[in-house]
């Protein structure tokens, strides 16, 4: 009887992996077969001297797909690329792998068929080719071959393969990726996302200074697409040191076009960045974030600023820079901008010029985050090093997206009762010789750049970034602005058009030609701040909440309650009980 149980046990079990390993494998087949003109599908368009494949897209709607092709496609030299064989007819052509495409035109809709092997159809729907135009392109191949792991979670990252082409088609550079992840906070949660980038080596990104980490901007809450760019172009022409460089590029990830992409240098301490050696690097950011972080100093009102730079900061360091900002607040609230202990005025704490350019930056933009998160500052290592304002980032949040105080200034507004950086520029337009750099710095720098935007680079970038505007929308449909969600793309453009050109009209008139009276106003904002308030205080969460689980590729439990799995269990059921009744009749017999 023993035996037989043991004979009984090990059959079941061999039963068990050979159905295992027979549905594992029916499941891959059938997977591979359901996917049909969106896995088998693909165009391969020649640079120079290489051919590049782009794998189709799915549209909105059921029966479309789109080939989104690079700036440099020559529509008479697309050549098929068909995975598993079979062929296509497009629009009543038989096309099989490696056959050239030259009888169709961009934005014209076509009907596609797909064939299997045995020449049976397997998908039916159409298609529409478009090129972009004037934009290098970026291939990322992800090591997984997959963006699902790295879309799941924000803190997930992959390394792979990167290559990028000039708008020409050159090939201008070409090698490892050590990591891709997810990059953002609100901007994480919408579809279109936004990643950091770390390349292999030291690398010049399409003409930008060497280095290794850089970030994908996907500016999806931003209807007009350019808020970013056009802001960075602004600070650099003010003088605002440091202002990451960027490049509008087609990005395309493990073949499928994944849309229109900012690529932009990173915010760091490096010697091509933020050139200040073993200086501090620091930012103002909301409570309920720094309390995630390690190197933390608490303003007055409790508003935290981030130490990024060093990243393990030692006690001594962190004390110096909390009594650099004690005393520097000390000499900034001073009736006669003097520390009354030290002697020191506020400018031998703080950069005037650095200040004076943001503070007119904020007051162009009205930046939804000033002083409140992505608020950047640094200071060198030394006792007498100076406190620099800036550089600028994450300005998909400006120019009328949020605030739209056209003819006010918004900068010192004294609503903003517990906004530290506010009150600083208040206090700071209060001192006459911080308010005569700001008008100094207007006319000098900042009016002729704003003009210069607003009168020509606006409609020259659009018209230069139109055909890709026009695919990235195609690619992420829906809702893309909070603010205006229904507006077009031209809707858009002039809006943005508009507020800057009044806010040009109304800052203009304030520092040129009403300065007596703005100098009044300042005065007053300076001298009749409300009290500050004190902003929420946040706790780190307990242990004991709950643990995420880890990432697993093809883990057994997507098997078990796949469509195979359970056909698997109910026919193992049925060849136990089959197997137990023939152990019974047997028993039967022999008694």
């Amino acid at each position: 009887m023993g035996i037989r149980h043991s004979i009984f046990g090990i059959a079941s079990l061999f039963l068990f992996v050979i159905c295992s390993v027979f549905f594992i494998k029916l499941e891959a087949v059938d997977k591979e077969q359901d996917s049909g003109i969106l896995s088998q599908v693909g165009f391969e368009v020649a640079g120079e001297g290489s051919f590049y494949r782009i794998a189709v897209n799915k549209a909105d709607k059921d029966d479309l797909y789109y080939a989104f092709l690079p700036s440099y496609t020559d529509v008479g030299r697309i050549r098929m690329s068909i995975h598993g064989g079979g062929k296509v007819n497009i629009n009543g052509t038989d096309i099989v792998d490696g056959d050239y495409l030259d009888k169709f035109e961009t934005n014209q809709e076509y009907s596609i068929v797909l064939y299997s092997p045995k020449n049976k159809i397997t998908e039916q729907a159409n298609i529409q080719f478009l090129v972009s135009a004037n934009l290098p392109a970026v291939y990322i191949t992800t090591k997984s071959g997959s963006m699902e792991y790295i879309n799941s979670e924000k803190g997930n990252k992959e390394s792979g393969f990167i290559t990028i082409t000039s708008e020409n088609g050159k090939e201008v550079y070409s090698d490892k990726m050590d990591k891709l992840g997810g990059r953002g906070n609100t901007s994480w949660e919408v579809p279109k996302k936004s990643y950091s980038l770390e390349t292999h080596s030291n690398a010049g990104l399409l003409g930008m200074k060497d280095a290794k980490k850089w970030i994908l901007i996907a500016n999806f809450y931003d209807g007009a697409i350019i808020r970013n760019k056009i802001g960075f172009q602004l600070a650099d022409r003010t003088g605002l040191l440091y202002t990451p460089d960027s490049r509008f590029i087609d990005l395309y990830i493990n073949e499928q076009y994944w849309g229109l992409y900012q690529l932009t240098e990173r915010i760091e301490v490096n010697g091509n960045r933020i050139a200040i050696n073993d200086g501090y690097l620091m930012e103002v950011d909301y409570p309920e974030r720094a309390i995630y972080e390690k190197n933390v100093i608490y303003l007055e009102n409790g508003q935290p600023i981030v130490i990024h730079n060093p990243k393990k900061i030692t006690e001594s360091q962190y004390l110096f820079l909390d009594s650099c900002y004690e005393e520097m607040l000390a000499a900034l609230y001073a009736e006669d901008y003097v520390n009354p202990d030290t002697g020191k005025g506020i400018f031998e704490y703080l950069d005037k010029e650095s200040f004076a350019r943001m503070y007119l930056i904020e007051e162009i933009f009205e930046d939804l985050d000033m002083g409140v998160t992505s608020h950047y500052m640094y200071k060198g290592k030394e006792d007498e090093s100076l406190l620099f304002d800036g550089p600028v980032w994450d300005l998909d949040n400006t120019m009328g997206r949020g605030f739209d105080l056209r003819n006010e200034f918004f900068a010192i507004n004294n609503s903003l009762t517990s906004n530290q950086i506010s009150r600083w520029y208040a206090r700071l337009c209060g001192n006459e010789e911080f308010s005569q750099a700001v008008f100094t710095e207007w006319e000098k720098r900042v009016r002729p750049a704003l003009s210069e935007i607003v009168d020509t680079e606006i409609d020259e970038l659009i018209m230069t970034l139109g055909p890709s505007i026009n695919m990235d929308k195609l690619c992420w449909p829906g809702k893309r602005s909070i603010f205006m969600p229904e507006a077009s793309l031209e809707t858009n453009v002039l809006f943005l058009e508009s507020y800057l050109q009044e806010r040009l009209e109304f800052l203009d008139t304030s520092f040129s030609y009403k300065k007596d009276e703005t100098i009044s106003f300042m005065k007053s904002q300076a001298n009749t701040l409300p009290a500050l308030e004190r902003i929420e205080e946040f706790q780190l969460p307990d242990d004991t909440g709950a643990v995420s689980t880890p990432h697993s590729e093809n883990g057994i439990s997507d098997f078990i309650f796949s469509r195979h799995g359970i056909i698997l269990f109910t026919l193992l059921v049925i060849i136990l009980i089959l197997l137990i009744a023939a152990d019974l009749k047997r028993n039967r017999k022999i008694r």
